[in-house]
């Protein structure tokens, strides 16, 4: 039981220049834009702070923004 990132060259691997993967059951594959993706996205929002004094533009609380709530949710 090992866990492997490994990046793949798709392109490359479908004009037969590199070597197939093969996945065996119960394998797990995460596709994602490049493997800087994630770190940044979570170091991004790591640096989420109101220090007390923010101001949060919710649906809730916006009605002059996004206009009046829709009037058919849910069936109604």
């Amino acid at each position: 039981d090992r866990q492997a990132t490994i990046m793949l060259d798709l392109r490359a691997i479908q004009e037969g220049t590199q070597p197939d993967v093969f996945l065996k059951p119960d394998d797990h594959v995460n596709i994602g834009t490049n493997f800087w993706a994630l770190p940044l996205a979570v170091m991004r929002n790591g640096f989420r702070a109101s220090y007390g004094f923010g101001f949060l533009l919710d649906r809730n609380f916006g009605n002059d923004v996004f206009g009046a709530p829709p009037s058919n949710v849910g069936g109604r």
